[in-house]
């Protein structure tokens, strides 16, 4: 996807990095120097510049709606700029503005709607004891016991599902990833599954369970409740540097 000429930008520091905010004038007078107008409020921006790394863009879940170019540490995984190299792939972009259009996720737990996911929605128990996951995927019915369970987009793939024994895949899949956490006697087996795919996942516990979306935000689930996952209609737009 190509769009038009950037000429606004919203510019986001993560307020508990100190490094972030030191930054951000350097980030907003390089912006002003090639014609961006940099807006105090970002509702109407065309992209928005997120400094601090990947917790800072999952974050933000209500840029989501523009182009978004990160600026992150050595360890950040899905920012396009570096806090020391941020200058050279943003001044690409804004050369030839592209864009990767980021598959996410949308969720809800016994109907009530979860906030949209970037990198992954993973259920776990709190107490180190297993529980019975009793999932669906378009008809097909898997019944194990697990740590957990974790549904990732191809974004989030590199990330906590890999670490979970996953595959990382390309971002621009249109797919998604299904990776028990530790199944018992290995019962389950990462699986791909089509963007498409509806999935649905009750837990069986009488211990303490966790929903966790991007790991920022955590809903406490009792035993019975039902997740379901799908992929969200609108895509998360990442500026191609």
């Amino acid at each position: 996807m190509k769009p038009s000429k950037i000429k606004s930008a919203a510019v986001i520091a993560n307020p508990k990095k100190p490094w972030a905010a030191m930054l951000r004038p350097s980030v907003i007078s390089y912006l002003e120097s090639r014609g961006i107008a940099v807006a105090s409020n970002g509702a109407k921006a065309d992209m928005a510049v997120m400094i601090g790394g990947d917790g800072t863009i999952l974050y933000n879940k209500l840029h989501y709606g523009k182009i978004i170019f990160g600026i992150g540490s050595q360890t950040s995984f899905i920012c396009q700029g570096l806090r020391s190299s941020w200058k050279k792939p943003l001044a690409r972009f804004l050369s030839n503005p592209r864009v990767s259009e980021r598959f996410s996720l949308c969720a809800s737990l016994d109907g009530k709607k979860l906030p949209v996911a970037l990198n992954d929605v993973a259920i776990k128990t709190r107490d180190h004891r297993i529980i019975r996951i009793k999932l669906r995927v378009n008809g097909r019915r898997f019944d194990f016991l697990a740590d957990g369970i974790i549904f990732s987009t191809p974004t989030g793939s590199g990330a906590y599902a890999y670490s979970a024994g996953g595959r990382e895949m390309p971002y621009e899949s249109q797919d998604y990833q299904i990776v028990a956490i530790a199944p018992y006697r290995r019962a389950f087996k990462p699986m791909i599954v089509k963007g498409t795919a509806r999935s649905s996942c009750a837990i069986v516990s009488e211990c303490d369970v966790d929903v966790i979306v991007d790991g920022q935000t955590v809903i406490h689930a009792k035993n019975g409740m039902r997740l379901k996952v799908a992929k969200n209609s609108h895509p998360v737009m990442f500026a191609k540097a």
